[in-house]
């Protein structure tokens, strides 16, 4: 069954591509998809690093001549290394020469060609006449770096195009906003000799592709562009949707050595790169991240608290984010029986939450209080813990001018908990607020009166506790704290869960997703923004055009680590791209 289906997908795939060619050929540009709008690019990037061999013919100070042109495939700003022949070496039998020993003495530079010599300066080293340059034929480490600008489907198109060559060992660097400083730090670390940075722009019809060649030290190599036809643009998208069964595919992905709950994103250190924050329930971890999470610092936990929420957001304009963090206090036990979304817990003794600013790589705490703190909105909010009904009153506004101050009732909506809502906006500036309600499901309220309810429930509260004792005031002896909800671009992204049996969720889920909904005055839409996350979407964070989500995988474990003699009890820490969307 498995083969024939392979078979049926292989011949789906080639009827595609002879449609889609068919299509393009109607409108006049079907030959240049053949060889593809990037081969120009492509080629023109390999025709720096092509291997070749030539002669030093003079050197006078600072300036080496070559005795090779454009003819033989030099061109301005091509780097040479220069060799100088020693000794010969003989066969240890025969007594044969067999070769020769050869020296490296330094590095030229072409700035200027003929069609049969070259004008070179030097870098480094003493080149003298007589010695060879040589571009090797050994792969070219390259850093490769897309920024914001670039739509992700192209970026990784090109990035094929020049893996397919075989020429260039490719390192990535993260897909955020990082400068020509940055990007030689991450060079120097990756021991790539090559940076290649791509950006875009809009053209009409046509996306230009722009794309700046340099060296490791920041010289400029070459600068070029290329138009993209918009009609190529949809074909690089409908061949990935064919071949990956319209799922999205997360740009970088890391299995965690540890039991992380919760996730985070903020500029700590005011840099202007932001940080990755993980929790597993005991303290707050941060990471700075390219091609692999790098540790950094950490917030130890405090006796006998577990953190059940965070926050990382500008409170006081500074260019650098502070954490807020909530923890309860008291034996929060554990998973006691196959029901995994519930915990037996007591009664929270307390819920503390704290404010800390990074200061010379260390957390500093600037405020303390008793009760729940939430960031919503850019505003920080406030709500009272109680030993009764847990979330107790209304959830108020925080002040933060000169100190921090529980202030004036958050107006919106009320006999809500602090993490049961998000703010959305409709024409003229007008809110309506988004409400998980204790079944899960998803409603709408505006002016205070709920307009809408979701039919469907969200799958269920992952991190729902059971009391030790009941309580009258908590419902079935219960409470919970609701996933994140988060305002994007005038929509609340929410979580929903798949179970792997259907109304049997406490056997576990096989698949998350997570939701974007908006409401335009007349209907509210909900969009899958991420399909198909892999088990249980444990926590999310925004930032800049990405979003990074944690999840347990389903079942819990990840039955592939068992055959490679790995951890199969992981969390895993994906990165998706939002561009475009």
């Amino acid at each position: 069954m498995s083969r024939k289906y392979d078979e049926l997908k292989a011949v789906l795939f080639v009827v595609l591509l002879f449609s889609i060619s068919v299509v393009l050929s109607q409108q006049g540009w079907a030959d240049e998809v053949v060889a593809g709008p990037l081969t120009t690019l492509k080629n023109k990037t390999v025709s720096f690093f092509r291997p070749l061999e030539v002669k030093v013919g003079s050197v006078k100070d600072n300036r080496v001549v070559l005795d090779a042109g454009l003819k033989d495939g030099l061109k301005a700003g091509l780097r040479l290394r220069v060799f100088r022949k020693g000794e010969p070496f003989l066969h240890p039998v025969t007594k044969e020469v067999i070769g020769s020993i050869e020296e490296p003495v330094g590095v030229v530079e072409v700035t200027g060609t003929g069609d049969h010599v070259s004008e070179c300066r030097v870098i480094s080293g003493k080149p003298a006449a007589g010695d060879i340059a040589r571009v090797s034929a050994s792969k070219v480490r390259l850093l490769f770096y897309q920024d914001e600008t670039v739509d992700y489907y192209l970026g990784d198109a090109y990035y094929k195009e020049l893996k397919r060559t075989k020429r260039f060992e490719l390192v990535d660097a993260p897909i955020e906003k990082m400068d020509v400083k940055q990007l030689k730090g991450l060079a120097e670390k990756g021991s790539a000799g090559v940076i290649l940075i791509l950006s875009s722009s809009d053209a009409g019809n046509e996306t230009v592709l722009h794309q700046k060649l340099l060296w490791s030290d920041g010289r400029v190599i070459s600068e070029d562009s290329v138009s993209i036809p918009e009609e190529y643009m949809a074909t690089l998208k409908t061949g990935l949707e064919f071949l990956s069964g319209m799922e999205e595919e997360p740009l970088l992905t890391y299995e965690l050595p540890f039991g992380a709950e919760l996730v985070g994103s903020g500029d700590l250190d005011g840099d202007g790169r932001r940080e990755i924050l993980l929790s597993t329930g005991e303290g707050l971890y941060v990471y700075s991240y390219d091609v692999d999470l790098t540790y950094l610092y950490e917030l130890s936990g405090k006796s006998n608290e577990t953190v059940i929420w965070f926050d990382v957001y500008d409170i006081d304009g500074d260019g650098t984010d502070e954490v807020i963090l909530v923890s309860i206090t008291g034996d929060m036990g554990g998973d006691a029986s196959s029901d995994e979304s519930v915990t037996i817990a007591t009664v929270p003794d307390e819920v503390k939450s704290y404010i800390y600013k990074v200061k010379k790589g260390r957390f500093v705490q600037l405020w303390k209080t008793k009760g729940f703190l939430r960031v919503l909105d850019g505003k920080l909010l406030y709500q009272k813990y109680s030993g009764v009904d847990i979330f107790s009153g209304p959830v108020r506004e925080v002040s933060t001018t000169g100190g921090f101050r529980i202030g004036k009732v958050f107006k919106g909506v009320e006999g809500v908990g602090i993490y049961d809502f998000a703010v959305a906006a409709v024409e003229q500036g007008k809110k309506v607020y988004f409400v998980m309600d204790k079944d899960d499901r998803l409603n709408l309220y505006e002016d205070g009166v709920a307009i809408w309810r979701d039919v469907e429930s969200m799958g269920g509260y992952i991190r729902e506790y059971r009391l030790a004792s009941y309580s009258i005031m908590v419902e079935s002896g219960k409470w919970h704290i609701n996933d994140r909800m988060t305002r994007w671009k005038n929509q609340v992204l929410v979580v929903r869960r798949v179970p792997l049996v259907k109304r049997a969720k406490t056997i576990g889920y096989k698949s998350s997703q997570l939701l974007s909904c908006r409401y335009d005055g007349g209907i509210v839409k909900e969009t899958v923004l991420v399909n198909d996350i892999p088990g249980k979407l444990l926590d999310y964070t925004v930032f800049d055009n990405k979003i990074a989500v944690v999840s347990k995988p389903a079942l819990g474990f990840k039955a592939g680590n068992i055959l490679k003699g790995r951890n199969p009890f992981v969390k895993v820490l994906q990165i998706y791209s939002l561009k475009g969307i």
